[in-house]
């Protein structure tokens, strides 16, 4: 029957034990999850400002070049013109030889001193650590971003070929304030994770007539963002074990002794109240 008994309040103490145990588990956990998501929103957001501050300091100064060496305003509202005359029908046949006839009086010859030509010797001076720069406006009713000059020789687009963005981005840069850094991160199917950041042309009513962007892939976005999870994950485990032990311990010595103390005192108390009872009767 005593043997029993204290194989009663053995179990009662080790299962109070393992109790606390997982509670401290369960809350370290916790702890390192929320630690976890907390640490990744900042670094991965850290990590896309230092890619976007980099391509928007590219952005303003190839404007600044652009501005001081020549007037681009004609030959960026000529484009536009051109281009918002177009039907619908029109616009689709990008990328052939009739969309580009359509857009024929634009001189694109190469080394030929014009307009087109000088600002993509100027544009070619900023394409390095960075995909592109170029200069561009964005339509917003359209929802599309219409080239003038791009000085990428194996994926160029040619004074008035376009490509269609988001509304979103389109608002982002068309009503920009001028305050902080302009960009946008999208993620597409050639390159991945694009940042694309811009610095505007403006005319002397503050009228936005062209945009002068960089595009920057973010290549080892995915990869850097692996990394520090496994990193932090390892190291919150460690972690966890290292509290859990020591909370176990300390755990144990403070409240599963004292209440196994109290008990056995308890114990005692009633053995020796029945002995003297006993003894009594």
């Amino acid at each position: 029957m005593d043997n029993r008994k204290r194989k009663t309040e053995l179990n009662k103490g080790v299962s109070l034990t393992v109790r606390t145990t997982n509670i401290i588990i369960l809350g370290c956990t916790i702890l390192g999850l929320v630690a976890l998501l907390i640490g990744l929103s900042v670094y991965g957001k850290n990590l896309v400002q230092q890619y976007a501050r980099h391509a928007f300091e590219t952005a303003s100064h190839a404007s600044s070049l652009i501005k001081q060496d020549m007037d681009c305003e004609p030959f960026s509202r000529q484009i536009m013109e051109i281009y918002r005359n177009l039907t619908p029908q029109q616009r689709e046949k990008m990328g052939t030889e009739e969309y580009r006839s359509y857009f024929s009086e634009i001189d694109t010859t190469v080394d030929g001193g014009g307009t087109w030509d000088t600002l993509v010797h100027l544009l070619n001076n900023f394409v390095i650590d960075v995909n592109d720069t170029y200069l561009a406006m964005y339509d917003k009713d359209t929802c599309s971003l219409v080239y003038f000059a791009d000085p990428d020789e194996e994926d160029r687009f040619y004074p008035g070929e376009w490509e269609p963005v988001s509304e979103s981005e389109v608002s982002k840069f068309l009503n920009w304030n001028g305050e902080g850094m302009l960009y946008d991160i999208s993620r597409t199917e050639k390159y991945g994770w694009m940042c694309t950041t811009g610095y505007p042309f403006k005319d002397d009513k503050g009228e936005i007539y062209a945009f002068a962007l960089t595009d920057v892939t973010i290549s080892n976005l995915d990869e850097a963002i692996k990394d520090y999870v496994i990193k932090v994950t390892l190291s919150i485990l460690a972690l966890t074990v290292l509290m859990c032990s020591f909370l176990t311990r300390r755990v144990r010595n403070i409240i599963v002794k004292p209440i196994d103390q109290i008990a056995e005192a308890t114990k005692a108390y009633i053995d020796d109240k029945k002995k003297g009872i006993e003894n009594t009767n």
